[in-house]
């Protein structure tokens, strides 16, 4: 699976057996105080359990002391299939900046409504499935 599922940026697991399908990152932190700090990560814990209640495996990343960009990479080397930036921004616009792993660049990034989160997500992880299934049976008939 790592051969055939990977790029310079690490592995990509198939959402079908990623162990963690969906992380949540806090983005965009920098100019907010302690208290609105917190309602954005009751948010996001309250976004974690939605997806985790319609059998997405979702996880959030609530560490203090760790970049955005130290978040994304550290991610994207484990291959979760999908990452939902989620900030002050989006909390007020009710939208999340989702980022497919199986895509590189800003190919792979679209606004999803926070209303639609679990179906939005769980259409994209099949069409993650899809996709490298896709790639892995064209290498191999050619």
């Amino acid at each position: 699976m790592v051969m055939s599922h990977a790029d310079d940026r690490g592995i990509i697991l198939a959402p079908r057996v990623a162990e963690v399908q969906v992380i949540i990152i806090p983005v965009n932190l920098g100019g907010i105080d302690h208290d609105e700090r917190q309602k954005l990560y009751d948010e996001i814990r309250t976004l974690q359990s939605a997806l985790s209640s319609q059998g997405i495996r979702a996880e959030s990343v609530l560490r203090e002391g760790y970049s955005p960009g130290w978040k994304f990479n550290e991610w994207n080397l484990l291959g979760v299939p999908l990452r939902l930036n989620f900030g002050p921004e989006e909390s007020f616009d009710h939208l999340g900046t989702a980022v497919r792993r199986d895509i590189a660049g800003e190919d792979g990034k679209f606004m999803i409504l926070i209303s639609n989160l679990t179906i939005g997500a769980l259409t994209h992880l099949y069409e993650i499935h899809d996709s490298l299934y896709s790639r892995v049976e064209s290498s191999v008939r050619s």
